[in-house]
Order: C-alpha cells, then structure tokens, then sequence
C-alpha cells in the first residue's frame, strides 16, 4: 500500500471514530438528515439559506449528516455535535459509513435531500447497503431541482451510462 493511501485510511478512520463518539453521546437520536450535495461542475452549491431550511426541518432528536463537499460555500449553523462530516463522499462508500452510524443509534426515520440528479443512484446504492439490515426505516425525500444546462445534461448522461 502506498503512503499516500496509507495516510488516507488513518485520516479516514480517525473521522469516523470521532464521528462515533458524538453518536454514542446523543442516545435520543431517532433520525438522520443525510445531504448529498456533490458539487459536480457547482450544479448544487449548499449555500447559507440551503443550511437555514434544513435546520427548520430538523426535529431535536435528528442528526444532520454531509460531506465535505457539501461545506464548500457555508456550513450549516447546527451545533458542532448534531452534524457528522463524513470520509468518503462517493454515494455507495457514502451510504455505507452512514450504516455504521446508524447501526450505533435507533434511527428509523431517514430525511435524504439531494437534487434531482442524485436520486436513481441514491436509492439504487441504498438498496444495496441496505439489502440485509434488520430495520424498516421511514424515508423522506427532499429533492432540490438543479435548472436546466449544459452540465445538467452532460451529469445526466454520464448517470444514465453508470446506472
């Protein structure tokens, strides 16, 4: 294994163990806001009013849960222990370490907001991490529509060929 790779692993192991940490302090947790905004060519740029209306919506006992990329232009105003930024940002790495978090709490209400351009790969790579897990979760989805152009169409057609 190269270095690089190496430093990667441990970087990503020390998030999610500090991630771990503040769910093992809130046990009230019953359910997760998952965001997958992935910047891709800035089709959905989290700003500060994106972060305002998700934290309208979140109840006192959810946990908001985002990637890096998604903290490019603001983040969100939630106390630091209510919110996880993830290590990996790729959707079915992505979905995975969420089901470490959510194994270590009784989450059974998913809230997933992305855009229209994320959902057939968000439920397909769901399903799959997913398939064996003993829990029935009520999920809602949030979806922001992306307008129309030129890397809105291009983004869709690279979907379509990966899905």
């Amino acid at each position: 294994m190269k270095w690089d790779e190496k430093k990667k692993l441990v970087r990503q192991n020390r998030i999610f163990k500090r991630n771990l940490r503040k769910i093992v302090i809130n046990h009230d947790i019953n359910e997760v806001c998952v965001i997958f905004p992935y910047n891709q060519k800035n089709l959905l740029v989290p700003n500060y009013k994106f972060w305002s209306k998700i934290k309208e919506s979140m109840n006192t006992n959810s946990f908001l849960i985002c990637s890096p990329n998604a903290l490019v232009k603001a983040r969100p105003k939630i106390s630091s222990d209510r919110y996880l930024i993830t290590a990996n940002e790729m959707v079915l790495r992505y979905w995975e370490e969420i089901q470490s978090y959510i194994d270590a709490t009784k989450v059974r209400s998913i809230i997933i907001v992305s855009s229209d351009l994320n959902v057939p790969r968000i439920e397909r790579d769901f399903s799959i991490v997913f398939q064996e897990h003993k829990y029935q979760f009520n999920i809602e989805y949030k979806i922001i529509v992306v307008p129309s152009s030129f890397w809105k169409t291009i983004y869709k057609i690279r979907e379509a060929m990966v899905f």
